[in-house]
């Protein structure tokens, strides 16, 4: 019987992308594409979000909480720029 496959987009950091791959056909996927990153508008987009995203980490690691007022187990700025990235 033969059954349409199913396409997966996995986008992951251009400089893993080989080992990525890599890892996908190791868990038996076939015919795994390498597609070239993409250029223009949308990784400039990207990338001035990424900045602005550190920017605001370091504003808020230089900002200091009132006495008392930081809340029981909060995160470290850099610690939320990682979970929003």
């Amino acid at each position: 019987m033969i059954t349409r496959m199913k396409q997966a987009t996995v986008l992951c950091v251009g400089t893993a992308r080989g080992e990525t791959v890599e890892a996908l056909r190791a868990l038996g996927l076939l015919h795994v594409v390498q597609a070239p990153a993409p250029s223009g508008g949308a990784s400039a987009k990207t990338a001035a979000a990424i900045e602005r995203i550190r920017k605001a980490a370091r504003l808020l690691a230089e900002a200091k909480a009132p006495e008392g007022k930081a809340a029981p187990g909060a995160e470290s700025p850099d610690a939320l720029a990682e979970r929003a990235l």
